[in-house]
């Protein structure tokens, strides 16, 4: 995606943290801010916005509109002599993100995918999909367990109770 320019507003608004969102639910991506829109032109960044985010801040923000955690790096390259800034979205590992907050552009409870050169709520065939994905990675998880559980011989593995603070196997069942 492109952007003129950076401005804090846009994430507070959940303008910009709707397209990160986006992202994060689809497979990561990346904004390139200094670039206009119609007709598309790298401009570079006109003011010290990009430069001046601070990081902490950003992050609070988006995790105070979204959760599981989005993870983004920010970047900034020249070229021909014009400075760009770039957010590098990378892709949840724990979908899907969902809004937690209201605002202006964005509405607790919504989903945002990112569907050919836009962020939307996301549709009923790519939430099936990343539900679809959870809980095929589970299914994984569970025969990786297994799996290690055959190599290793039930005989030899014991539980662990958290809860009570108990040690569980198959000799002592307390």
């Amino acid at each position: 995606a492109f952007k003129e320019s950076f401005n804090m507003n846009a994430i507070k608004n959940g303008d910009l943290s709707k397209s990160i969102a986006a992202f994060a639910n689809t497979r990561g991506g990346v904004i390139i801010f200094g670039v206009t829109d119609s007709p598309r032109k790298a401009k570079g960044l006109t003011n010290t916005n990009f430069d001046d985010i601070q990081e902490e801040r950003l992050t609070e923000c988006l995790n105070n509109q979204f959760a599981p955690e989005l993870l983004i790096e920010l970047k900034t390259f020249d070229l021909d002599g014009k400075r760009f800034g770039a957010f590098v979205v990378k892709e949840s590992t724990n979908k899907p993100v969902i809004c937690t907050q209201n605002g202006s552009k964005i509405k607790e409870g919504e989903i945002y995918y990112r569907y050919s050169g836009r962020s939307e709520k996301i549709k009923h065939a790519e939430l099936l999909a990343i539900l679809d994905e959870v809980r095929e990675n589970e299914r994984k998880k569970w025969m990786e367990h297994i799996q290690k559980i055959a190599q290793i011989g039930p005989q030899n593995i014991a539980l662990i109770d958290v809860y009570r603070g108990n040690l569980l196997n198959p000799q002592n069942k307390e």
